[in-house]
C-alpha cells in the first residue's frame, strides 16, 4: 500500500441509531472522514465489513477506529487520548 507509514486511522463505516430523531442512519466512510474532520490520505478503509476482522485489524495495528457515534460527537473526540468507539 502506497504511503502505508502515513496512515492513522482505520474508517469503519456502519448503521447507527441516531439519538436526535431515533431512526437508524448508515455513515459511509467519506462521511465519517468528514465528520471527524481527518484527511483522507491519512485513512484505511477495510474492504471487508466484517465487524470482527476490523476488531483484529484495528488491535493489531496502531490505528484509531472512526465509526459511527449515535450523539454525531465527531469532533468532540478528536482531542481525547482513546479509541473511538
Amino acid at each position: 500500500m502506497k504511503n502505508f507509514h502515513k496512515k492513522k486511522y482505520l474508517v469503519c463505516p456502519g448503521w447507527v441509531i441516531s439519538q436526535t430523531d431515533g431512526n437508524w442512519h448508515y455513515i459511509g466512510a467519506k462521511q465519517l472522514i468528514e465528520l471527524y474532520g481527518v484527511k483522507e490520505e491519512e485513512c484505511i478503509v477495510p474492504i471487508t465489513g466484517d465487524p470482527e476482522t476490523i476488531r483484529k485489524m484495528a488491535s493489531e495495528s496502531n490505528f484509531k477506529r472512526l465509526v459511527p457515534r449515535p450523539r454525531g460527537d465527531y469532533r468532540h473526540v478528536m482531542g481525547k487520548k482513546r479509541e473511538f468507539v
